[in-house]
This record gives structure tokens, sequence and C-alpha cells, in this order.
């Protein structure tokens, strides 16, 4: 595979960019398919208050907190230590004095940078204690001494994420140390995002998953916005001289993140924090949301997001993002998985119900589709229509649990009255069957409202 663009690059060319659309290219070995995606294609996947801390109080507690989290969140994303705490970034220097006596005076050179983090260091530690919290409130004195570069870009992240931490401050009380698995999360995402800022393109295994699941949730033109704003706090908070400075950059990414982003950066990286991207991929299809997710995540075919462990690399360039897939994966993705798109023979109905204003309210299988027309009628004063029909019973539940995923129950801001879904997420086949009703509505060119 040719060599890329090095990301620091590329997140100045794309702040640069000004097309109307991107490109999701996806590659494997055998063959190359490029996928367009258009600018403003689509919205994120909409994740409320309480999805969100269902998500949480569910996976929370399996986060494993460390000492110093920024350390593990390097293992985690297999980033390698840095050398130096200040490596490469100590330009200027100050004088200053140290223990003077009348007759011998000592004095050495610190760096700018350092005496700056000094300053910053203080003011975190004291913050930390007006809310009778300990000096390193966060974890992030990974040498014990001063917050250097991914300490500071932490913070500041952290600050990015306050007003979320307030508005779910049920869900963590329940939490036996909700600072520690804060920290924790904070560390995994700063390391994260600054993979799209270090030399090296964001390469394999966990990380990787984690960018096709942000796709699915986000759409690639959110994400694409995202690492441009990371890029400007990273630079922000390098060229901070104070507290108060890496405060106010991350309270403007919190700008560039909003309310719904920051609440699905946070119950991905809940679910994915000390796992492998196996793991994190077989956890995706139980998180609010997962199914819009899957149905719009940007591969060929709209391939679920259980196709997160076939990725190999993830690459951003000002032309938008390159999937490097393990072989088989991409045909596996367009065949619809074993069986493929060919409907197995039955005698079960999908059908639908539509108001006054063309809107899809309900859905629904039947095997005797006259009488639950009937019955419709007479209880609920509307009418039903074949959708598709001679289908097994389970190929008609996928295309019903697709319909619910595409319109929404009402519950949940959609404009269905069904009251539950055909499939339940914990359901071991969910993805398949997922995966499988799209391919069976793709094949008579449903479109959804």
């Amino acid at each position: 595979m040719k060599r890329r663009l090095p990301i620091a690059l590329v997140l100045a060319l794309l702040a640069a960019c000004s097309a109307p659309s991107q490109v999701l290219q996806v590659e494997t070995e055998q063959q190359r398919t490029v996928v367009h995606v258009p600018g403003g294609g689509r919205a994120p996947v909409e994740l409320d208050k309480a999805a969100f801390e269902a998500a949480v109080t569910t996976w929370a507690p399996e986060v494993r907190t460390s000492p110093q989290p920024l350390t593990e969140a390097r293992r985690l994303w297999w980033v390698p230590s840095r050398s130096g705490t200040y490596a490469g970034v100590q330009r200027h220097l100050g004088l200053v004095s140290v223990d003077t006596e009348e007759d011998a005076p000592r004095v050495h050179l610190i760096s700018e940078p350092e005496r700056t983090a000094v300053e910053i260091t203080r003011s975190y530690c004291a913050w930390c204690e007006e809310s009778s919290k300990p000096p390193d409130c966060l974890q992030f004195l990974e040498s014990g001494a001063l917050l250097d570069r991914d300490g500071k870009r932490a913070l500041a992240l952290h600050f990015a994420m306050a007003s979320l931490w307030l508005e779910t401050k049920d869900a963590w009380s329940q939490m036996v140390d909700p600072l520690a698995i804060q920290a924790t999360l904070i560390s995994a995402m700063t390391v994260y995002l600054m993979l799209w800022v270090m030399p090296e393109p964001l390469s394999k295994g966990l990380a990787a998953a984690m960018t096709v699941a942000l796709i699915g949730y986000l759409g690639f033109d959110t994400v694409w916005s995202i690492f441009q704003g990371w890029a400007r706090l990273a630079e922000e908070v390098d060229d901070a001289s104070s507290f108060d400075q890496v405060r106010t950059a991350g309270r403007r990414f919190s700008k560039v993140l909003g309310p719904n982003v920051a609440r699905v950066f946070v119950m991905l990286f809940t679910a994915a924090v000390g796992n492998t991207a196996a793991g994190f991929a077989s956890r995706l299809p139980s998180l609010p949301g997962a199914g819009q997710a899957m149905l719009v995540a940007g591969v060929p075919g709209g391939a679920p997001l259980s196709l997160a462990t076939a990725v190999e690399t993830v690459a951003i360039s000002a032309q938008g993002a390159t999937l490097v897939l393990a072989p088989g994966a991409l045909a596996m993705a367009n065949s619809g998985g074993p069986g493929g798109s060919a409907p197995a023979p039955g005698d079960t109905t999908v059908y639908i119900s539509r108001d006054a204003n063309g809107q899809v309210q309900y859905v629904g299988i039947t095997d005797e589709f006259a009488r639950r027309m009937a019955e419709h009628l007479r209880l609920s004063g509307f009418r039903i229509v074949q959708l598709m029909k001679g289908l097994s019973r389970e190929d008609a539940r996928a295309v019903e649990q697709v319909l619910v995923e595409l319109h929404g129950l009402q519950k949940n801001g959609g404009t269905l009255l069904n009251r539950i879904n055909s499939i339940a997420r914990s359901n071991p086949k969910y993805a398949d069957l997922l995966r499988r009703g799209k391919k069976l509505l793709e094949s008579i060119d449903y479109q959804a409202d």
C-alpha cells in the first residue's frame, strides 16, 4: 500500500479544503472501491439523555481505572511512550536564580515551556482543591510533577465535556469512583484524537474499529470536522500560557462537539476502554442508536458496524477517509452475509400503514394479511398495505426491524405507533439480521420518508 501524507499535514489541507463532498475509500488486497459521501449527506444518530445514561450505567462499571490513565490509554491505542515530557517543544530559555548566597550566587536555565507548565500545573491543582478533591484529581500528572502536553490536552477535553458530566451526574453518582472513570475515558479520547495529529496515520486494531463506529454514528462530515477542531485545540493548548487559556480552548471545542456528539463519544469510549477490537464490535449492536448507525455506515452496501473488526487501517486525506479491510471482508459486506440477498421462501408478509400526511405510522408482519388488515381497521382505524410478501418468518422480522430503525418509535422521537422492537438488540444475531433486512428492502428499492 502506498505511503500516505502525515496526518498533521493532512489536517492542514483539510482546513483549507472547501469541496462540497468527500470520498470514503475502501481498499483490499484484491480490489479498491470508492464510495462518495456527500457533505452534509445525513445527520448524526441522535442519542438522548435517557439512552445515554442507560448505556453508561451498563458499561461504565466495567471500565478499569488506572493511577496513570494517560499511560494506560497509550497502551490501549498502541501509542509508544514519549522519550521526554517536552521533547521537541523546548524553544525558549529563561534565567532563574535559586538559593542565591551573597558570595556564591547559583543560577540555572529552565525552559520557557517548563515555566509555563509550572504555572498551569499549580492552577490545575488549586482548581482540584477548590472542589475538595486531591491536588491531581484527574490523575494527569504522569511524571508526578508537571502537566505535559497530553495532560494539558486531556484537561482541556475534560472542560469540553463539563456540561455532559453535569447533565448526567445522576448516572455517574452510581459509580464507585466516577471521577476516576471520567479521567480514564478522557485520557482514552485524548490519546485517540492525538493519533490524528501525529506523523503516523491511525493504523490498526481498536483505534480503527473506533473510527468506523464514529463514522457510522456521526457521519463522515461530522467526524471530519471533529478532527479539524481537535487539531485547533491541540495547537491552542500547546501555546497556552495559563490555566484559563487551557480551559477556554476546551470550552471552544465543546461547541464543535455539541451535546449529542459528546454523548456518542463518551458512550462509544465507555464500551471500548479496556477492550479488544473484536470485543468492542461485539458490544456495538447492543448500544442505543446502533441500528441506525449500522444502516448508514459508509462502507459499500451499508455494511454493519460489526464489520469494524475487519478494518485493518484508517487514514484521513484532503478528499476523505481510507479504510483498508482484511481480504474477503468487502465481498462479505456486499453479499449480505450467508445466503445473499435473495429472500427465503415463506408465508409471511411485511406490511405498513401511513397517516394522512403520508408518514409511515405502523409496521408489522403477519401470516394472514386479510385478517390482520380487518383487525387494524376495526381496532385502530387505519389501513395497512403489503410491502413484501412470501418471506420466511426470520426474513420478515429482519425487514420489520430495519423499518423500525429507519422510521423510529414515537416514544423515541420517531413516527411509529409500534411499542417494541421486532428484534431485541441483545439478540446475538441482531447485526446479521439487520444487514439481511436492509438488503431485502434494497431489493424492492424501498425509500424511507
